[in-house]
């Protein structure tokens, strides 16, 4: 048994069974003077674990400007730690730590007096002064400070870029939202851009053609008598809408405006005027309204005064049983989606 167990494999130590035993190994052994090289290894892992870059003994100059504090010092991924001085004279009660958030460094740079051991951090208009024991030592301290400020500060550019892109991305999306939810209505189309009022145009020509030609062939077919044959069975006449007898395609046409309420297209009519004025308020007179009537519906005046029972009859048509059937066709939805989103 003994030698199976011996023979049996053991599981491979990952990092940090490796870590714990060299630390273990280090604080097992007779030399107190210095830790093992694994030791030492094992300790800079675990810092680098616990999110600390770098960690050390430095002398911070107090604001009497001659006093130097030996201080600790640990340079993490947002800012550079350190600790201050007793809060008591005798040096009893410990001061606690201080940190300089790294994305608010303005500079970082070596002294430019005779001792090179010393460099400072500014930040935010005040300045901290340190000391190492040795040049390089600073060297290092000044080099490791420098790369993870310019780190921290190049993410939070790059945040801030994703945060200006997102939000414009929100804006465009919620105002091609808003643009294709208003296509769901006849108003929101002639309203909307120009593309789309154009689509439905052409559509309810295409329909009063095909209406006519439906028309025409079921004349055609009930011609002969006792045939017994109906218009709803002549070949094309199912595929048409009925069109309401004796609506011409120009009255169709003039009543798209009615779309809105009288007051609100008066008011759009009006707008329209005191833009081309160059004013923003004032009376608007009727004689007025029915001359850019012509301007921005492309009808005439007198459209309006005359016949306006047959326009609003044009319009509930236009509006009910014609605008159901332009939003059946899978193609008028997609062609209207491209137009919401600009891509058409």
């Amino acid at each position: 048994a003994d030698a199976a167990q011996a023979e049996a494999p053991q599981p491979s130590a990952g990092p940090l069974s490796a870590a714990i035993a060299a630390v273990a190994a280090g604080l097992g052994s007779s030399s107190p003077s210095r830790p093992s090289p694994a030791a030492a290894a094992a300790a800079r892992a675990a810092a680098s674990l616990s999110g600390q870059l770098r960690k050390g003994s430095l002398e911070l100059l107090l604001a009497n400007g001659d006093t130097w504090h030996a201080c600790t010092v640990v340079l993490d991924e947002e800012h550079f730690w350190y600790s201050l001085p007793p809060s008591s004279e005798s040096g009893s009660v410990g001061g606690g730590m201080a940190s300089v958030a790294l994305c608010d460094c303005d500079k970082v740079c070596a002294a430019t007096g005779d001792d090179r051991r010393q460099f400072h951090i500014s930040s935010k208009g005040e300045l901290l002064t340190l000391r190492a024991k040795k040049e390089s030592e600073q060297d290092a301290w000044v080099l490791a400070v420098v790369k993870q400020a310019a780190l921290i500060k190049e993410r939070e550019i790059l945040m801030q870029a994703d945060r200006i892109l997102s939000n414009m991305e929100f804006k465009k999306s919620s105002q091609q939202c808003e643009c294709a939810a208003s296509f769901l209505r006849l108003p929101g189309v002639l309203g909307g851009p120009a593309r789309a009022r154009q689509l439905f145009l052409d559509f309810a020509v295409g329909e009063h053609a095909a209406a006519a030609s439906a028309a025409a062939a079921a004349a055609t077919a009930a011609a002969p008598a006792g045939g017994g044959s109906s218009a709803s069975g002549a070949p094309g006449v199912g595929d048409a809408i009925l069109w309401p007898a004796g609506l011409a395609m120009e009255e169709l046409l003039a009543s798209l405006p009615l779309g809105c309420p009288a007051a609100a297209h008066d008011a759009t009519v009006a707008k329209a005027l005191a833009s081309r004025n160059g004013c923003r308020s004032g009376a608007v007179g009727a004689a007025e309204v029915a001359d850019i009537r012509v301007e921005v519906d492309g009808i005439g005046s007198g459209n309006f005064a005359d016949g306006t029972a047959t326009l609003q009859a044009a319009w509930a048509f236009a509006a009910g049983p014609l605008f159901d059937r332009f939003w059946e066709f899978p193609d008028v939805q997609c062609r209207l989606c491209q137009i919401a989103a600009g891509i058409a």
